[in-house]
């Protein structure tokens, strides 16, 4: 099924690339040829795609190409429209929280999500107590074998009060490279990479599994200091002032947008090269 997948975005690439600069698709178009091409250079090296990201692309691919060929009307006009209440938003009621992408030519497949998780170093957990929500950044432990996130709090406090009384939560991880300027104020933008989770929180109760998993962080963090050697290890009293949790991944999504540089309309002067870079 990926060979027919690859073989189709082979010959769809090059449409894309033939887009004129004046559509109002060529932007979109742009992107999403990276991401083709992104594609064709992983299946070259041997890298396993996922079937469902593919389709994804292709999808994408097949509709920015439909309206270019019309030359729908133009996103911004859209958008007006939809702030306007013109156009019905999508329905999301009854859809899981990664169910849609608006822009799946973003989308990152769950190797690079996997990666991203073991690497990033702060997140940001999302929970609630009645209606009143909260995010609270913390260190964190992706625990690739058990499919979780390991993270710590005190034994008493706000975080683990919402999470006793309501255990499902989001977890955030990003970074950010350069602001991006432009010639037009749709087009700023910023290069990003993100990764959402889903998923049940539950808490960690023997002593056994609090310290393997406390000692997962310090590995994580302070990779060339061993217990016993450098520090005193992890005693039981410090465990019994110690909340530590693991987030049961449900669900997730990665997302990726790192232009070197913004889109500029040709309706209004570039940008000085200074100003650009």
């Amino acid at each position: 099924m990926t060979a027919s997948h690859i073989d189709l975005i082979k010959m769809l690439a090059p449409r894309l690339e033939r887009l004129s600069v004046d559509s109002i698709w060529a932007r979109r178009a742009s992107g999403l040829r990276r991401s083709l091409v992104k594609a064709l250079e992983a299946d070259e090296a041997g890298q396993a795609l996922e079937p469902s990201h593919l389709e994804q692309l292709i999808e994408r691919t097949f509709d920015i190409l439909t309206k270019s060929a019309r030359e729908i009307p133009d996103p911004a006009h859209q958008l007006r429209r939809e702030i306007r209440g013109e156009i019905m938003a999508r329905n999301y009621e009854g859809a899981t929280p990664t169910q849609f992408q608006r822009l799946p030519e973003y989308t990152r497949d769950e190797a690079w999500i996997r990666a991203f998780l073991h690497r990033t170093e702060i997140g940001h957990l999302g929970h609630a107590r009645g209606e009143q929500p909260f995010v609270t950044p913390t260190n964190f432990l992706f625990d690739e074998q058990g499919h979780r996130i390991i993270f710590h709090s005190n034994i008493a406090g706000r975080m683990r009060d919402n999470l006793d009384h309501n255990p499902l939560v989001c977890f955030e991880v990003s970074e950010f490279g350069r602001f991006l300027p432009a010639n037009t104020a749709l087009e700023f933008g910023i290069q990003y990479r993100s990764v959402m989770v889903y998923g049940k929180v539950i808490l960690l109760v023997s002593n056994e599994a609090k310290r393997s998993a406390l000692y997962g962080l310090l590995l994580k963090y302070f990779p060339n200091l061993e217990p016993g050697i450098e520090y005193r290890p992890i005693t039981d009293q410090e465990l019994a002032r110690t909340t530590v949790y693991a987030l049961q991944i449900e669900s997730w999504s990665g997302k990726e947008n790192w232009p070197e540089k913004a889109e500029e309309s040709p309706d209004w002067p570039p940008l000085a090269e200074n100003l650009s870079a």
